[in-house]
């Protein structure tokens, strides 16, 4: 694809064309791998026309079969996360949700399809349940733990007016647990990364109690006068009209 359209969203065709190119290593795979190649080059009709000849052939597989070919698309997504348009509605709500449903639903002891089914909608409940079936996971564990600071993200993004939307105990409450979920998880980047968002917030707030002792001018400015660098978002209210 060429134009201004593909330069704004490059990671995204990049990681369509990586993904075609891969896929196509697997037969059963052919006509997804079809489908990244053409929405790359912006062709939506023929490219949900091949999306929908690999849906309805990955369903007439046998169920395990089916199984592996699911796992197959969410491991590419896992991977590809730029190609935000490859795990498009019709195939999570045609093929892989329907799949991992049937697959919870016949062998509930299988932490398999829980897992992937919780990754894929954020759900708390459902990555929890994984979890007990399978406590090992560092994958729920950081999924788990994502949740925690996305919640903490919420509370905090109008600190920018100097408004908390909550309680602090709430917000301190999900970072302990964000750090219990990773605690004995093996060192890497991504645990890094994710203690290092804990503290960032921990200092947000301790500033932001220490300012509304004494709320004078606005919480960024007073943060700036004292050498207190954080990260503030821009917040847009819209009309209802």
């Amino acid at each position: 694809m060429t134009g201004d359209g593909h330069y704004w969203n490059r990671e995204c065709f990049e990681g369509l064309v990586a993904l075609a190119h891969e896929l196509r290593a697997d037969r059963r795979l052919a006509e997804l791998a079809e489908y990244c190649e053409l929405r790359e080059k912006g062709v939506r009709g023929p490219a949900f026309a091949a999306l929908d000849r690999f849906i309805e052939a990955t369903l007439a597989l046998p169920e395990t079969e089916r199984r592996e070919v699911v796992l197959r698309v969410l491991a590419a997504h896992e991977r590809v996360p730029a190609a935000h348009t490859f795990l498009s509605q019709p195939l999570r709500a045609r093929l892989v949700e329907p799949v991992l449903v049937r697959w919870s639903e016949a062998e509930p002891a299988s932490a398999i399809p829980v897992t992937e089914l919780g990754l894929l909608r954020r759900e708390r409940v459902l990555l929890e349940r994984a979890l007990e079936l399978d406590p090992s996971s560092e994958r729920l564990r950081f999924g788990l733990a994502a949740l925690d600071l996305a919640h903490v993200d919420f509370l905090t993004h109008h600190l920018v007016e100097g408004r908390l939307l909550g309680a602090p105990e709430d917000a301190e409450s999900a970072l302990v647990e964000a750090e219990r979920l990773v605690s004995g998880v093996t060192q890497c980047e991504r645990k890094v990364a994710l203690l290092g968002e804990v503290a960032s917030f921990r200092a947000l707030l301790a500033d932001f109690a220490e300012y509304s002792s004494d709320p004078r001018g606005a919480f960024p400015d007073w943060c700036r006068e004292r050498g207190r660098e954080h990260r503030f978002f821009h917040v847009v209210y819209y009309s209802s009209r």
